[in-house]
């Protein structure tokens, strides 16, 4: 993302510890999102698990995996949702910022495909 994240919004798509709960204790996203935040990213989360809002000026935690991606910089898809696997993904990158940028820490997506869409995707 050209060195840096300051200023650029961030979708995060799943929060929880592992898909089908809830339960975000220890969860590795977390970190990355504090890291994010630290290199002033702005960060729109969605997990399909209700989360609470925040307080934080520069999170906000949005009912939709759509909502986030709008205008967004990149993606880190950071729960194996089976709903992450299902999205449209053409329309996530035509509403993104671009380059537009997805980093499925989950190997959730199909890495050629995106590609093919025109994103930039890294995956492990």
């Amino acid at each position: 993302m050209f060195n840096t994240v300051s200023g650029k919004k961030v979708a995060i798509l799943g929060f929880s510890f592992k898909k089908d709960t809830g339960d975000t204790r220890e969860t590795p996203a977390i970190d990355i999102c504090k890291g994010l935040l630290g290199d002033k990213a702005k960060l729109s989360i969605y997990d399909p698990q209700p989360m609470s809002p925040t307080n934080v000026k520069q999170v906000s935690v949005v009912w939709d995996a759509y909502t986030p991606t709008k205008d967004a910089h990149a993606v880190c898809i950071l729960t194996e949702w089976e709903e992450f696997k299902k999205l449209d993904y053409k329309k996530i990158y035509d509403n993104m910022q671009k380059p537009a940028f997805i980093i499925d820490g989950r190997n959730v997506v199909d890495v050629e495909k995106l590609r093919e869409i025109g994103f930039i995707v890294y995956a492990w």
